[in-house]
């Protein structure tokens, strides 16, 4: 027969175990929550860098354009001075 001592042993070993079950479940929560926040700032900076790489792309089209505009515009002028040139 189990004796009241060895009982209270028993009990008082088994809230030990609780007590440590609980405090490795918060840090595991902690640390869960850490995860998380970091997942969501590195979401955030995902989206900032693809943000700015649309502007970027954006900003090469335009410069293309002008690019094509300017040429276009430089030959005209070279065709005009060829006009002009005393053979």
């Amino acid at each position: 027969m189990i004796s009241i001592r060895a009982l209270v042993d028993k009990v008082s070993e088994i809230e030990e175990h609780n007590y440590d079950m609980v405090k490795k479940k918060n840090t595991i929560l902690d640390i869960m929550s850490n995860i998380s926040a970091v997942a969501q700032q590195t979401s955030a900076a995902t989206q900032q860098v693809s943000a700015s790489t649309e502007e970027q792309s954006a900003s090469m089209e335009t410069i293309s354009s002008h690019t094509q505009e300017l040429k276009a515009l430089a030959d005209k002028l070279h065709g005009i001075i060829n006009e002009f040139k005393v053979n």
